[in-house]
């Protein structure tokens, strides 16, 4: 219990520095005195008390979210059990709007079905009811079941060695043998291995579960920041740069032709200040996929010919004939920026 409470001290100073606005939001384990829920998962509830004061925490703590206290018509929630009742992981669009049809919508005359379907799909997207984007090749399915999503992803952005699928002896020793290579040691996808990634899981009919809904989870990949599309095939995945891609370190001798650095923090604030003391810029928020998705973003753009690395908290890439760096701080929300001329 020492060791716990050292480490929530140490989170506790830590949040407190870098990101106090989202530090003061914390809900603490009172009855521990420690900034989180220490539980052990092998015990249950019955086991160990301090899942059921996470229950409860949780519980309060949605009570509290304004969404709790929003009225909405009541034939969106039959809409909502409906679509549950079909016992799918994905439901079509159109099949949920011939549900809201039978369910009395719309809802108001100066409403049309679609405009109203829409607003209740963000709605329940907002509560983590369903799993619903409003842009095109996104619209056009509903996911109910968010471990669907979570399977297929998992598929693709996994600890190769560790977690093995049947078809990857296929992959590695076939006709993709090249493509294979290129996404298990440079976190570069090329789509023709996805129907193959893919075809592995089926549903209790035996049928593939993402055999016709696989652009819907690409889409949803590119969405999530899960995969950065480079070229017309190829894809490149963050998560996977700090685990397969060759070590990269930072060049403590080289200061580059010109140097700066980009700060990020919670929330947009403007200011007309120019010039910043580096004390000022401690607090904020810099999540580590956040950088490698800016890195693969960068790759994306550089020229044909050059070889960019990136790992994990460094990247060196090229714009045009410019080479540049991009270096994450430890424990800072500040990304260094270095230019040189050659």
């Amino acid at each position: 219990m020492e060791l716990i409470k050292a480490l929530s001290e140490r989170m506790s100073s830590s949040l407190a520095k870098q990101y106090p606005a989202f530090y003061e939001g914390v809900i603490k384990d009172q009855q521990d005195g420690l900034c989180f829920f220490a539980v052990d998962n092998t015990q249950g509830v019955h086991g160990d008390a301090t899942v059921l004061r996470l229950a409860h925490a949780i519980d309060k703590a949605t009570d509290a979210l304004p969404t709790m206290r929003k009225k909405v018509p009541a034939n969106w929630l039959r809409v909502f059990d409906r679509l549950h009742q079909t016992g799918k992981e994905t439901v079509p669009l159109k099949d949920a709007l011939a549900i809201t049809r039978e369910c009395g919508f719309p809802s108001a005359p100066s409403l049309s079905i679609t405009s109203e379907v829409d607003y209740m799909l963000s709605f329940f997207h907002s509560l983590g009811a369903v799993l619903w984007f409003k842009q095109p090749g996104l619209r056009e399915t509903i996911v109910l079941d968010p471990q669907w999503v979570i399977d297929g992803v998992t598929c693709v952005v996994r600890e190769f060695p560790i977690h093995k699928m049947e078809v990857d002896e296929f992959l590695m020793r076939g006709q993709f043998e090249s493509q294979w290579r290129e996404l298990t040691t440079h976190a570069r996808l090329d789509r023709m291995l996805l129907p193959y990634l893919w075809r592995e899981h089926v549903d209790d009919a035996g049928k593939p579960r993402f055999g016709d809904k696989q652009a819907l989870l690409l889409g949803l990949m590119v969405r999530f920041g899960l995969a950065v599309e480079v070229l017309d095939k190829e894809l490149l995945l963050p998560p996977l740069f700090c685990r397969i891609t060759d070590k990269v370190n930072a060049d403590p001798s080289s200061e580059g032709d010109l140097s700066f650095v980009v700060h990020m923090q919670m929330a947009p604030e403007r200011s007309d200040r120019i010039l910043w003391p580096i004390a000022d810029l401690k607090a904020g928020f810099l999540p580590a996929d956040a950088f490698h998705q800016l890195c693969a973003a960068a790759m994306g753009v550089c020229p044909v010919g050059v070889k960019p690395r990136v790992g994990e908290d460094v990247a060196q890439l090229w714009f045009g004939r410019h080479k540049y760096a991009l270096e994450k701080r430890a424990d800072e929300p500040i990304i260094d920026v270095k230019l040189y001329s050659n």
